[in-house]
């Protein structure tokens, strides 16, 4: 009988979409003295990698910028530093769409040296800014994570 349970919660977890996932989220928040503007915009940036770690996809949405957006990019540097532009994104709000990671950058993704910057003719240096850093998102108790842990405790 616990053969053929397992087997259902196999095919369950495998038919779902989104049922069994390993993604990591990241999240931060966008404002102007992270560049050093003045600018009252602010902005947040939501970045998903997948289980397999070989992309990214992004939301990024900001508001009250003083200026036109001219370019916006992700960048890779510590935190409180400048780094190198390591993908451009589109402009305009929201900003969606999936960044093929390179290998390369995906350890400064989990040590939470990525960040975005949205540049606008008023501050072409960037209006606004924010590193993006892991965040705990509690795990479903249906995922099949918890489904696995659930059967492991029959079994002992």
């Amino acid at each position: 009988m616990r053969l053929l349970t397992l087997a259902g919660l196999i095919m369950v977890a495998t038919v779902l979409p989104g049922f069994a996932r390993a993604e990591i989220t990241f999240e931060g928040s966008l404002d102007g003295p992270t560049v050093g503007s003045d600018s009252p915009a602010t902005g947040e940036a939501t970045l998903v990698l997948n289980d397999d770690q070989t992309e990214v996809a992004f939301t990024i949405t900001y508001s009250n910028l003083v200026g036109d957006e001219i370019a916006a990019h992700l960048h890779s540097a510590p935190p409180g530093t400048f780094g190198p532009i390591v993908f451009e994104l589109p402009l305009g709000t929201p900003k969606n769409g999936v960044w093929e990671i390179p290998a390369q950058r995906v350890q400064s993704l989990l040590d939470g040296h990525i960040y975005v910057v949205i540049h606008s003719d008023a501050y072409p240096a960037g209006e606004i800014a924010g590193w993006v850093s892991a965040i705990e998102v509690p795990v479903d108790p249906t995922a099949w994570t918890g489904v696995r842990n659930l059967f492991h405790e029959e079994t002992r």
